[in-house]
């Protein structure tokens, strides 16, 4: 009796297949968001697997849709899916200060539909190389980039000008010609004591001497106050 259920077609896919496509977005969205979750991206397990099981589903039935009424383009609501996700990846890219942040959760929201039309048109062989090219990617590429490039930690750091005529602009560029990277930006301007704070959280290189740093800093107007910490 089961194996005659297994059997059974449904717009011409057989329920076994479709529960076997099924289970494969599901395994192949676990394995993409497992890494964005351990990191706590803004598109975590939860969405990943979503997305996957959800293209899987939409590929299956424009599929069937033709063998369901005699007519229909099996691709087009696989069309729709490929470019209505660039909605749903927008929402995972943030800004923060001068600084854009969530482009791989957005390309991984994007890559997981794509792995899921690919396992709903039964092409498990190309869905499965390109899981295990997007895993590898997540999972060696950072340590990879550890082996050539300068390790990072991130620090807070206050300045302060007395004046209000440097702008932020020409702090970037000091931090850029040192690799420093700015998170988040936050400016005060105390008009009563003609002055103008910056307060940023930044990624420096471990490498990175505060006094050289702070003396590039100041050659971009009187500075009065800098203090790096944690």
């Amino acid at each position: 009796m089961i194996a005659d259920f297994l059997s059974t077609t449904v717009g011409g896919i057989s329920i076994s297949i479709i529960g076997l496509r099924i289970l494969l977005s599901f395994i192949a969205g676990f394995a993409m968001g497992m890494e964005r979750e351990i990191h706590q991206h803004p598109a975590g397990l939860r969405t990943i697997i979503m997305i996957t099981v959800s293209s899987t589903l939409l590929m299956i039935l424009s599929m069937s849709l033709p063998n369901i009424f005699g007519s229909g383009d099996p691709a087009r609501i696989a069309a729709q899916v490929v470019s209505g996700i660039g909605f749903l990846g927008g929402g995972a890219i943030l800004r923060q200060g001068i600084n854009i942040r969530g482009l791989t959760s957005a390309a991984i929201i994007w890559a997981s539909a794509a792995i899921g039309l690919t396992i709903g048109a039964g092409l498990y062989f190309a869905a499965g190389i390109t899981l295990i090219v997007y895993v590898v990617t997540l999972v060696t590429v950072e340590k990879i980039k550890l082996i050539f490039i300068q390790a990072e930690c991130k620090k807070n750091i206050d300045i302060e000008y007395i004046g209000t005529v440097v702008k932020i602009e020409e702090i970037n560029a000091v931090f850029k010609s040192y690799k420093i990277e700015i998170l988040t930006t936050d400016i005060c301007y105390k008009i009563a004591e003609n002055k103008t704070r910056f307060t940023l959280s930044i990624n420096i290189p471990k490498l990175i001497e505060p006094e050289k740093l702070k003396e590039q800093l100041a050659t971009l107007g009187n500075l009065s106050l800098l203090y790096l910490h944690e």
